[in-house]
């Protein structure tokens, strides 16, 4: 097989050169059983993580237990408290039924009224996972293809590479609904390269998602397409943190040798199952483990 696609909390880590920065801390909610039979559970939790402006951001952070295992688990003890404004702000966040990386920003790094959000309220929060892996493996025009083709809602966080996610959906809407494979590669590969690209940080990069969320009330899934992480050309920085423990990450690779028609067909092939099936899974039992524990807050 060309391409596999592999949960990204099973296998991701940072790099042993480019430890996690120093400015981590984290804040355990606790610890919920999911799977009794599976002796499987899930840790949530609060980071506190160094923007890249230097600045400090909150986001939820997830370590399974049992069967999975997280590459950064979680202190055992609290490096900060959340204060009594904090706490009632999460709390009513998450009663909006926001995503967590969502609820967790609205109510931690904003000051946006929560009454904004109160016409977005729904019975349970939209499905999110993400599409992670190094440069190369062709995480934009998988879901730009998917959004062309089965009307998938994608959004994009990666503000590095030179073309983005938006201007491939662009070309791919105007070909015929039949074209091949090998013809929509091509045209994609004829998007050109901005020279007005800006690489926005996880705050700046969260508003835009929380405003992108709270235009669609009736989004029920959404692919989030990150950057590419490769450890010779950037250290890890905030949104990588994300990526590895608060957006419920599917990991790409590939073969080296096969060709680009062949690793789509293969990613394709396996989206069904790897990225929709058990990411939707996933992302409901995070869902539901944050609500609960945020609600236990004293």
């Amino acid at each position: 097989m060309p391409a596999d696609i592999i949960k990204g909390d099973t296998s991701l880590s940072f790099p042993e050169n480019h430890p996690p920065s120093p400015g981590f801390k984290a804040l355990v909610l606790g610890t919920e059983v999911t799977d009794p039979i599976e002796h499987s559970s899930l840790t949530v939790g609060i980071l506190k993580v160094i923007d890249k402006d230097g600045s400090e951001v909150f986001i939820p952070s997830f370590q399974a237990n049992g069967n999975f295992e997280t590459s950064l688990p979680l202190p055992s003890s609290p490096d900060f408290k959340l204060d009594d404004n904090q706490k009632l702000r999460l709390k009513s966040a998450t009663d909006t039924n926001l995503p967590p990386i969502l609820a967790t920003h609205l109510a931690l790094n904003t000051n946006i009224p929560l009454t904004d959000f109160s016409n977005y309220q729904r019975d349970i929060p939209p499905i999110i996972a993400s599409i992670y892996g190094p440069p190369g493996v062709l995480k934009s025009k998988l879901l730009a293809i998917l959004n062309v083709a089965t009307g998938q809602e994608v959004y994009s966080f990666d503000s590095y590479s030179p073309r983005d996610l938006a201007s491939y959906i662009e070309v791919l809407q105007e070909l015929p609904q039949d074209a091949h494979l090998k013809e929509i590669l091509s045209t994609i590969d004829q998007v050109k390269i901005s020279k007005e690209r800006q690489s926005f940080s996880l705050k700046e990069t969260l508003d835009n998602f929380l405003e992108f969320i709270h235009k669609s009330p009736s989004l029920t899934s959404c692919l989030i397409d990150l950057p590419g992480y490769d450890p010779q050309k950037r250290t890890p920085d905030a949104i990588d943190f994300a990526a590895l423990l608060s957006l419920n990450s599917v990991f790409l690779s590939i073969n080296p040798q096969a060709t680009e028609e062949q690793i789509i067909s293969s990613y394709i092939g396996q989206a069904n199952r790897f990225i929709l099936l058990n990411s939707t899974t996933n992302s409901q039992i995070q869902n539901t483990v944050f609500i609960n524990q945020v609600n236990k807050l004293d």
